[in-house]
């Protein structure tokens, strides 16, 4: 049995509401191309990111070992926020406390300031010094225990134009986190890298949801054919 691992944050998760249930996902659908003796599992977390793959990544990704590990992180990271994830926790908590009404005028009034906010005060929740140690600390993890053969890294989408115009240099920080995504190959034998924007824009498909992030009901079946693509060449 080839086990391939994804691990990632919620674009590898179904949203009902958008009409991505779990066999509309990329990974499952790999699944389906793939067969026997390939058997795909995935450990996402919504709004996971690289900090928290790390403190995870004993029980996630170093617990078994597998033919391929793909990778789908980043947006989390590298995506200008209104409030650090501190910030963000504490309105969390006032919320838990019946003080919602608190939580919902604070938001509102920074989302109506975004582009502003995000200008003045830069705020990820990975910075990108933390996001380059991030991703060594799990490739090296893998590499010293030969948990994976191959490590598949998916490249980092960018935002809708909407909501780039809305944030302060939002498509400048994904190219900058998505660097250092293409330079772990460089880096790292055993590590592959596919360029999803490259590839979208040449096939003149918008990928994402109106949100800007997700992938689109269109867009999986497309992420599943680049993997398998990618893994029957390691074969």
């Amino acid at each position: 049995m080839k086990i391939i691992n994804v691990v990632g944050d919620s674009l590898s998760l179904v949203r009902p509401a958008e009409g991505i249930r779990g066999d509309d996902l990329y990974w499952m659908l790999l699944q389906e191309r793939l067969g026997p003796p390939y058997y795909v599992v995935a450990h996402s977390r919504r709004s996971n990111d690289t900090a928290q793959v790390v403190r995870t990544m004993h029980e996630d990704i170093l617990a078994f070992p597998m033919f391929a590990l793909v990778l789908h992180l980043g947006i989390v990271d590298c995506f200008p926020r209104l409030f650090s994830k501190r910030e963000h926790d504490l309105l969390h908590v006032l919320t838990r406390l019946h003080l919602g009404t608190i939580t919902r005028t604070v938001t509102r009034l920074a989302a109506r300031h975004r582009l502003g906010l995000t200008r003045r005060f830069q705020k990820h929740y990975v910075s990108l010094p933390d996001f380059t140690h991030n991703l060594h600390t799990i490739m090296g993890a893998v590499q010293g225990c030969n948990a994976a053969q191959h490590i598949i890294l998916l490249g980092i989408l960018d935002t809708s134009a909407e909501k780039a115009s809305r944030t302060y240099q939002a498509v400048e920080s994904i190219r900058a986190y998505d660097a250092v995504l293409r330079r772990m190959t460089i880096q790292y034998p055993c590590v592959h890298y596919i360029d999803l924007n490259g590839y979208f824009k040449a096939q003149g498909i918008t990928p994402t949801l109106p949100d800007g992030h997700h992938l689109s009901p269109a867009a999986h079946p497309h992420v599943a054919a680049l993997l398998e693509a990618t893994i029957r060449r390691l074969e």
